[in-house]
């Protein structure tokens, strides 16, 4: 519902901007300590025209020139109020979760974004704490390249996981890996 959307994550619709690779997106805003720290703008679809993102050349997201995503996390105060927090990769994703997701703007989670979650749910809910991990479970392009090269590639969810359990104890983190694509 687009409305409920718009009145609990104040997202809205860029029809003409200043900054034309916004024009005709979602408008995400990210927020922190209740201001604005930077946003993101979604095209409308998923491909352009029936091309795909990469071969239309047309980026699915925009991000706010000069904002650091990997410093970061989308909706995590509104997370932080839940004990079990849930990574997943984008804003569309914690809409579709729910309040307890958290969104990495991809399928990195850096170790800023780690540490900074690991510190905020430890301090709020101490013991309780944990942290799912539900991620695309789709291979990333660099990961089937390095396979197919006879190299170790760590899948995503699992390099995730592995960042996590630097800063919590293991039994707290749980991967899932969800059949038929983007959870």
């Amino acid at each position: 519902d687009p409305v409920a959307l718009s009145d609990l994550y104040d997202i809205g619709f860029v029809y003409n901007s200043a900054v034309r690779a916004a024009n005709n997106r979602i408008y995400i805003p990210i927020e922190e300590k209740g201001k604005l720290c930077g946003w993101q703008c979604r095209y409308v679809g998923d491909d352009v025209d029936g091309v795909t993102f990469s071969k239309a050349r047309v980026a699915k997201y925009y991000t706010q020139p000069g904002y650091r995503k990997t410093d970061h996390l989308y909706n995590f105060e509104r997370a932080l109020e839940c004990p079990t927090a849930v990574l997943v990769e984008g804003a569309i994703d914690v809409w579709g979760f729910g309040r307890q997701a958290v969104g990495t703007f991809g399928c990195k989670l850096s170790y800023l974004q780690a540490e900074l979650l690991v510190k905020a749910w430890r301090r709020r809910h101490k013991r309780d704490t944990r942290i799912v991990v539900l991620y695309d479970p789709e291979m990333e392009k660099h990961e089937i390249e390095k396979a197919s090269k006879g190299r170790k590639a760590v899948h995503h969810i699992d390099r995730a996981k592995e960042r996590l359990a630097e800063l919590i104890d293991v039994s707290q983190v749980l991967a899932v890996r969800l059949p038929g694509g983007d959870p």
